[in-house]
Formats: C-alpha cells, structure tokens, sequence
C-alpha cells in the first residue's frame, strides 16, 4: 500500500512538472479568456452580417435591431428578410458546427494521442458518426479510422452514381459543406445537441488530461481508461454527426483549431474545450463568408474555403510528425 501512495505521488509530481500550466488555470482565467474569445465572436458575427451580395448600411442594422428590441418582430423589407431570414441563422448555424466540429478535434486528439486526429479524417463525419459509434458499442474500435472513410466514400460514390442530374447538384454541393439551409428548427436541434454535449465532455476535462499524459499514470490516479474512452467516444460522435447531417461534411476544422489553440492557450482541457469551440465558431463563420462573397452572387461550398486553408496545414503536420 505504502508503494502505491509513493507511486501516485510520484506520478502527480511529475504531471505538475510537465505541465505547469495546469496550476495557473483556474476558473476566473477560463471565464476571462472566453469572455474574450465570445467577443471575437459577436465581432466577426457582425461583419458577416454586412457582408454578401447585396450591401448594407450598418447603420441599417442597428435601426432593425432596435426595432426587434422593441418588441416589434415583423419583417417588412428586402434588407430586413436578408439580415433576419437568411444571414443571421446561417451565421448561428456556421457558429454551432465550427464550435461541434473544433470540440470533436480537441477530444479525438486527446483519447488518441495522435495530433493529426480529426472527425474528418478518422472517417466519423463521412459516416456521420454511425459507424464509430456501432464499432465502439460492439468492441470493434480497432478496425482503422482511414479504412472506415474509404467504405463510406466508396458507399457515397455509387449513390452519385445512380441519381439525376438535378440530385447530383444538389448532394455533391452538400458534401462539401453546405450552411444554407438549416432551418429555426434544426438550428435549435444543433444548439441543444452541442451545449449538452459540451457539458458533458467538459466533466471529462481532468481525466482528458490525465489520459494525455499517458494511461499508466492515469490508472495510477483512478481514471477507468476504457470506459471513459468509450463515454467520450460516443458523445462526441453523436455531437459531430449531428453537425454533418445537416451541413454536409466541412473538413480540416477539428484539426486546425485545436491545434492553434493549445499552442496559444496551452494544452490543459479545462481551458482548451471552451476556447477551441468559441474559436471553432468564428473560424467557420470567416469560412462560410468568404464562400459567400469572393464569387458573389455565387456562392463556394464552405468545406472549400476549409480544405484550402486545412489541407496545407495537414501536410506540414505529416511531415513535422516524419522527424
């Protein structure tokens, strides 16, 4: 018994001391820090109301706020059903599936101690998550997450290949990120499924941690590995596949955010979650902006912008993981 205690006090001295960051994360720095990152949030939310094919004064904006403020909700204008039927919810929406998709980064990063793990490229998005989360239910997490997108995009070519013309359009442009379309009610779906599951994996910050660190030392401090793998497992798939089924599969955010927010922020989960998924938010709402505007009045799929911002990213990564 004595050998043990020696060994979990040895086992937390050295997380402390690989990690000093952990002793200054407390709970005012997080709410400092997200604070900070919600108000990059509502700035760039602003800019991408401005922004589109047709002009408005912001000035504008500030006249049909006030006039919601007041309690008067009807839509009466061209530039009022612009602002309040179109751009506003596709804002929020970008927002939730930035925020799902930079979430289920940080945890597959983690639980996998692979910097290189993403929804995108595990496979989960293009299975929207069903079979991951069949796999872990039925003890087959070891089956390779590349071999598991191979299937499904192997599933997903022959459909393109059996449907009209006018279908073709249509899927292939969602399958490459497609924001336009949610609606009050899957908004609202999104919204719940995404604060829910952040709560959840949020309790989970401190055993994330640990389980970085390595299992061993994990064990050592009473973390079940396998159960709390599954548990993490399964929420962030239900999270991400949510995400992808009503916006199509944007690749390369759950690999990009993360990573710039530990090299900012640090790698402890306390603070990580609730910063890369704020920052998720924005990112994807420049992304989906600028899908909007430089071919106005057509418009990119998002997942576009992302893989050119993501995929030069990704490469640097392989070959940093080379040496």
């Amino acid at each position: 018994m004595e050998n043990k205690l020696k060994r979990i006090y040895k086992s937390i001295k050295k997380l402390e001391g690989d990690i000093p960051i952990y002793r200054r994360v407390t709970l005012s720095r997080v709410l400092q820090i997200s604070a900070l990152m919600i108000l990059i949030f509502l700035v760039i939310s602003a800019v991408s109301l401005l922004a589109g094919s047709v002009h408005i004064d912001f000035s504008h904006v500030l006249r049909y706020l006030a006039k919601a403020l007041t309690g008067d909700f009807s839509i009466t204008s061209q530039e009022e059903v612009i602002l309040f039927s179109v751009r506003l919810p596709r804002i929020i929406f970008a927002g939730i599936v930035g925020a799902s998709l930079s979430l289920g980064g940080v945890v597959f990063q983690a639980i996998l101690r692979n910097p290189l793990a993403d929804p995108y490229i595990l496979g989960i998005s293009g299975g929207s998550a069903l079979g991951a989360i069949i796999g872990i239910l039925l003890g087959a997490s070891s089956f390779s997450g590349v071999v598991v997108n191979a299937f499904f995009s192997a599933a997903i070519l022959f459909f393109l290949s059996i449907v009209n013309s006018m279908e073709l359009h249509s899927i292939t442009f969602w399958l490459m990120g497609d924001l336009s379309r949610a609606s009050i009610k899957e908004i609202c779906v999104a919204a719940f499924c995404l604060f829910a599951g952040f709560v959840l994996l949020y309790a989970q910050a401190r055993k994330l941690n640990l389980i970085v660190q390595g299992e061993d030392t994990a064990l050592q401090l009473g973390v079940n590995i396998e159960r709390t793998k599954q548990w993490l497992l399964v929420v962030t798939s239900l999270i991400i596949a949510v995400a992808v089924s009503l916006a199509g599969i944007i690749g390369f955010v759950g690999i990009m955010v993360p990573h710039f927010m530990r090299l900012i922020f640090g790698s402890d989960h306390r603070l990580l979650l609730p910063v890369s998924a704020l920052f998720g938010a924005s990112f994807l709402i420049v992304a989906d902006t600028i899908a909007r505007v430089v071919f106005a009045p057509a418009e990119l799929p998002v997942g576009v912008i992302t893989a050119l911002c993501g995929a030069p990213y990704f490469i640097f990564l392989l070959k940093r993981k080379a040496r």
